[in-house]
């Protein structure tokens, strides 16, 4: 029996010692494994980059989000391109040495932001006009803004659009906009965007050139433009189209020349590359009458064998006809005009008309035998040979 008490206590001995030996080999393998220090996250334009701390001696890493396991690789950093917009997410990362895995070590929060771009930039009479899209799971918008060196802060918002008044026309500004969720303290990615600014075109006039070979537009420079570009539309039209590119103030648009007058508007704008300005849509016109049957019998001639002119403006629209008619086509300088009806639905200052409400107007010229003038020098250019003194605008605005 104590032969026996001797081998059974030996043989548990042994069974003891071989197994501290095993578990004693586990816990050194497994603390030969650190976890990476740090995990750090951050919204990119393809998805949501990780990025952790390198762990001496690991010879790959495992990459969870939540609990799936996205991915096993050699690097310290991977990109999960299948996180979706609006939802947060915790990531954590494990390093590994052969069959041994060390703890895992979690990010913060993060909140999956699509990068935040802008959907125009342009300039406008006050300034230049930044407009973006909502993203999901935002709250706020920071607009940052250079010219050269770094960004600068220049705008926190919880709307979609802002007007930089700060600006000089002929500088170039770039721009970026970083959308952020609050709560997690999560930030989008972003793309800059750049624009020349350039200030409204102004002091813009149409006139009948004075041998009748064209009209002639001209307009104030504008600093920093390299050219501007010259829109034309008809009395009967409703849209401008662009007629000319020029590099000075001036266009003769010999198009609108004899013998086929009519009433055209005209808007220019400034352009330096991409960039352009914006416009005053004004309706500045040179205007010679053809004759009765053309555009829609807008004339015709009363018993009394007056020229009747019919207008349609819209509210706020400046129109020049009145001095073209009177004053540069028929070469005299004298005569008069009255508003003879509808005083508070347009006004007359130095012959421009201005529609300031809905209604109808008439406006008398007394052009003191212009039509006369006209008529001869244009090869009868009024139908059946008028021959009038007086000029009647019927004005309609809507």
């Amino acid at each position: 029996m104590k032969f026996s008490k001797k081998i059974i206590c030996s043989v548990m001995a042994v069974l003891i010692a071989v197994s501290a030996v095993a578990v004693s080999g586990v816990s050194a393998s497994a603390a030969s494994v650190k976890a990476p220090k740090t995990v750090k996250v951050k919204n990119i334009k393809n998805g949501i980059k990780i990025k952790w701390s390198k762990v001496s001696g690991a010879t790959g890493y495992q990459v969870f989000r939540g609990k799936k396991k996205l991915v096993t690789i050699k690097g310290t950093s991977f990109a999960d391109a299948y996180c979706k917009s609006g939802k947060t997410y915790t990531y954590k990362v494990k390093a590994i040495k052969g069959k041994a895995v060390s703890k895992a070590t979690s990010s913060k929060k993060i909140t999956r932001i699509f990068a935040s771009l802008f959907s125009t930039l342009s300039n406008t009479k006050d300034g230049i006009k930044l407009t973006w899209n909502g993203r999901r799971g935002v709250d706020k918008f920071y607009v940052y803004r250079k010219t050269t060196g770094n960004y600068s802060k220049i705008k926190t918002s919880t709307g979609r659009s802002y007007v930089d008044t700060n600006v000089v026309s002929g500088v170039n500004y770039t721009y970026k906009l970083i959308a952020k969720n609050t709560k997690t303290g999560s930030v989008s990615a972003y793309d800059a965007n750049s624009i020349v600014r350039l200030a409204e075109v102004q002091n813009v006039t149409a006139r009948q050139n004075v041998s009748m070979d064209g009209i002639t537009v001209k307009w104030a420079s504008v600093k920093g433009a390299s050219s501007y570009a010259v829109y034309r539309m008809k009395c009967t039209e409703s849209t401008f189209k662009k007629i000319a590119t020029v590099s000075g103030t001036t266009y003769n648009d010999k198009s609108a020349a004899m013998p086929n007058p009519t009433a055209y508007s005209y808007q220019v704008v400034a352009i330096k590359g991409s960039s352009s300005s914006s416009y005053t849509p004004t309706r500045l016109t040179g205007f010679v009458p053809k004759d009765a049957d053309s555009n829609e019998n807008r004339y015709y001639k009363d018993s009394e064998g007056n020229l009747h002119i019919k207008l349609k403006f819209k509210v706020g629209d400046v129109y020049a006809e009145g001095k073209a008619l009177a004053e540069t086509l028929s070469l005299v300088n004298m005569y008069t005009e009255e508003i003879t009806e509808g005083k508070d639905v347009v006004t007359l200052d130095n012959s421009v008309i201005t529609a300031k409400k809905a209604g109808t107007a008439v406006i008398k010229i007394n052009a003191n035998d212009a039509a006369k003038q006209i008529a001869s020098s244009v090869n009868n250019g009024f139908a059946n040979g008028w021959v009038t003194n007086t000029v009647i605008l019927e004005i309609t605005v809507s």
